[in-house]
């Protein structure tokens, strides 16, 4: 942080929120926890390592079984992307999404920047799925240490009825099992999840994979240049 003149580093560690010794750790290295967290501090991950897809299928909530077959039976088709003009398509799904659920995007070049920097790396997978040759969903994973996880996802409103976000999902699954790895993580949840709120239709969908939740530590800041201005704006919650 230092080196490259930046307020602040920030972290989210893959650590239960119940586990004081790493809490009490960052404390001790002068990590600050984040006044005004920007990612979710409750994931629901699914444990993949038996390898078996049929097994794993059959984990999951009747109701998700049905609308994965279903997915495929009306006509989805599911393939990585290889071309990042494909993205613009992506991208344009991921702005209905984010008008219809008023959250914020990352601008497009970020996710090229992602699919060109990664891809190549094998460390990302950009799903898309198609409806008689058009674009009608995608899911953008992460891949690391044996782990994937789902970053940035969405589906055509128009074409909810074809279930392309089970077809997508199923799809990755079997590639990460394929793969190797061994957790599949879906990312973020409500903290707690109630049927009234804007996230529960996110937290509904995940839940059908019956993956575990888990309540991490959250986000943690260590201070670079200007630590006093660093501070008055971390209390602030304007970082």
């Amino acid at each position: 942080a230092l080196r490259e003149k930046a307020l602040f580093l920030r972290i989210s560690p893959a650590v239960k929120k119940t586990n004081e010794g790493i809490q009490n750790l960052l404390l001790k290295n002068n990590f600050v926890a984040a006044g005004n967290p920007q990612q979710h501090t409750s994931t629901m991950a699914l444990n993949i390592a038996a390898g078996d897809p049929e097994t794993l299928l059959k984990s999951f909530h009747e109701k998700t079984r049905y609308n994965i077959r279903l997915a495929f039976k009306k006509g989805v088709t599911v393939a990585p992307c290889t071309d990042e003009k494909d993205i613009d398509a992506f991208y344009k799904i991921l702005q209905q999404m984010s008008k219809r659920q008023d959250y914020e995007l990352f601008p497009l070049e970020f996710y090229k920047m992602v699919f060109r920097t990664m891809v190549p790396k094998n460390m990302a997978t950009l799903y898309l799925a198609y409806f008689e040759g058009k674009i009608v969903g995608g899911i953008f994973n992460l891949h690391c240490a044996k782990k994937t996880w789902y970053m940035w996802g969405a589906s055509d409103h128009n074409y909810r009825q074809y279930m392309p976000n089970y077809a997508l999902h199923w799809t990755a699954l079997q590639d990460a099992i394929k793969n190797g790895f061994t957790t599949y993580d879906f990312q973020g949840i409500p903290e707690n999840p109630d049927p009234k709120s804007p996230m529960w239709g996110f937290y509904n969908f995940k839940k059908g994979f019956n993956g575990e939740i888990l309540r991490l530590v959250g986000e943690w800041d260590i201070p670079g240049r200007l630590k006093p201005l660093y501070m008055i704006a971390n209390k602030l919650k304007l970082v």
